[in-house]
């Protein structure tokens, strides 16, 4: 119920019973609401019977014990970002080693930037080759077993500062894979024995998602000897032969 406070005037309000049981009442009144309150207060939030660092959650109208989980946290909109702020490195998730974060067209993912290197393989000798086939070709510089993912595709290159035939006769050289013939990466006709000739072969393609050996093979049309020129590099010395591949 409502309290009516008394108007007290200066030795006008008698200072007696009736005065100070209203005040009383009042008293005791406030008190009653004030436990009643308390009581409907316990009542809506009992002792839960969680665990240490459980949070209460309103659930269908009952509150119930809740761990707290990322969805809990609201995102950060960009523009709550100070212009000026910075994040440490060590806060931002690893892409994992050779990737960058990048988008998929639908949100950030990990993926190697273009121009990662998948292999290398070089010599650093001249090597020869007899083989007049393509299936007996000469191995002359093979890579390592890399996994691709099946969607990427990649370039194989194959550089050697020069190659000579001990014949006039044409020289091929093959890209494999494993021990299967992927095609003819590139030829060249030898005008002249034994004259040195630029030897550089590029192609795009994309592995199957599985490991891949690739190499460079060398026969020739005719007989006598097909040599890729090496070396280790130096003063008036060849640069290593090499093979690259690397995402397109």
């Amino acid at each position: 119920m409502s309290y009516t406070p008394t108007v007290w005037v200066e030795k006008v309000t008698k200072v007696g019973p009736t005065n100070l049981n209203h005040l009383e009442n009042g008293l005791q009144a406030a008190a009653a609401v004030a436990d009643s309150a308390s009581a409907v207060a316990a009542a809506a939030l009992p002792t839960p019977a969680g665990s240490n660092g459980q949070f209460l959650q309103r659930v269908g109208g009952l509150w119930v014990p809740h761990t707290l989980v990322a969805a809990d946290i609201p995102a950060i909109a960009d523009a709550e970002i100070a212009a000026g702020a910075g994040i440490a490195l060590s806060k931002l998730a690893d892409p994992g080693v050779g990737n960058v974060v990048t988008s998929a067209g639908a949100g950030a993912v990990a993926a190697k930037p273009p121009g990662y290197l998948f292999d290398y393989a070089q010599i650093v000798s001249n090597t020869g080759s007899t083989a007049t086939t393509a299936a007996t070709a000469a191995a002359i510089v093979t890579g390592s077993a890399v996994t691709y993912d099946g969607s990427t595709p990649v370039w194989i290159e194959f550089f050697a500062p020069a190659f000579q035939h001990s014949a006039i006769t044409t020289i091929f050289f093959m890209l494999y894979d494993g021990s299967s013939q992927v095609g003819r990466l590139f030829e060249i006709n030898s005008v002249a024995a034994n004259t040195d000739k630029p030897c550089f072969g590029k192609v795009k393609l994309t592995p199957s998602a599985a490991a891949h050996t690739y190499s460079i093979r060398v026969y020739s049309a005719g007989a006598g000897t097909a040599t890729i020129l090496a070396g280790a590099g130096g003063n008036d010395v060849d640069l290593p032969a090499f093979m690259a591949i690397t995402k397109a």
